[in-house]
């Protein structure tokens, strides 16, 4: 081996020793910023509580002990062994200011109008902060970070693709499955536009439907003695593979019944390779210019 390729490898390694030093020093200083971030952001957090002020679960109390605003706020009850949401506060109150507490009146769900729970629920409530960050606040004093960005944009886009359609004789639904993924515990209700009742239901409840697939719902009437209304909501209510429950409705509204799932925590070597390729593409680009 001539003395100038010994020479080049040499300082090829010295190199590549410095780039994974530099990689190190700022994986280490973003460690520290990250983890200053968050305790503030968790901090301001943890200010924001839930309680259930009735028994039976009829009322949750939510209290914003913060000096700031928390926006598009809901209260659920998770089923504490399928996380499945049994009671929710239906449609999301837009704003709670610093210092306030607010009643949220609870209901069921799903189709069932007297739900138990005796067996054991989490109750939880989902709010935006005044940064835009997003969190699930436990009763019990957890608190974890919802995802916010692609990945609940994905979920949204796949609910979207969900569509049903009333079949005349006899009365019946179809819900059709035209996203790329499976959708659980799929039920029809249909609602009373003007009392907000619920007039009518499938039947049955359909475990899944697959992705591509659909499934036709009998309708039955909740009120035999009244019929059915003529002014009404026709829902295809299902939760998809994140967890979220969803309302869809037949002239094409969206919303989500559920609260939006926390994230999956990014690995502590996936962040040091995507810092080490950072500094790498940085360093190359600086010999280049020199």
């Amino acid at each position: 081996m001539q003395v100038g390729d010994l020479a080049t490898w040499v300082g090829a390694l010295g190199t590549v020793g410095a780039l994974m030093f530099t990689a190190y020093t700022l994986r280490r200083q973003i460690d520290r910023e990250r983890r200053a971030d968050d305790e503030h952001r968790r901090g301001y957090a943890k200010r924001v509580r839930v309680s259930i002020s009735k028994e039976p679960v009829k009322i949750a109390e939510v209290t914003n002990s913060g000096d700031a605003n928390i926006y598009r706020v809901g209260v659920y009850l998770l089923h504490r062994q399928t996380r499945e949401v049994i009671v929710s506060s239906g449609k999301l109150e837009d704003i709670i200011g610093p210092g306030v507490r607010r009643e949220f009146s609870l209901m069921p769900a799903g189709k069932e109008q007297h739900v138990e729970t005796s067996a054991g629920y989490y109750c939880v409530v989902q709010f935006t902060d005044d940064n835009g960050y997003r969190w699930n606040r436990y009763m019990m004093g957890l608190l974890e970070e919802v995802p916010q960005g692609n990945e609940v944009a994905q979920a949204r886009a796949d609910a979207l693709r969900v569509s049903l359609s009333i079949v005349e004789e006899p009365l019946s639904v179809e819900v059709v499955n035209n996203s790329g993924r499976d959708i659980y515990q799929v039920d029809v209700l249909i609602k009373d536009k003007t009392g907000g009742g619920l007039a009518a239901m499938g039947a049955t409840t359909e475990e899944v439907i697959s992705a591509g697939r659909s499934s036709l719902f009998s309708i039955e009437p909740t009120r035999r003695d009244s019929g059915m209304p003529v002014d009404c909501f026709w829902i295809a209510q299902f939760t998809d593979t994140d967890g979220i429950r969803w309302n869809r409705y037949l002239r094409g509204r969206l919303d989500a019944v559920g609260p939006e799932p926390s994230g999956i925590r990014q690995t502590r070597r996936g962040k040091i390779v995507r810092t080490f390729r950072r500094v790498l593409h940085m360093s190359q680009s600086d010999l280049h210019r020199a």
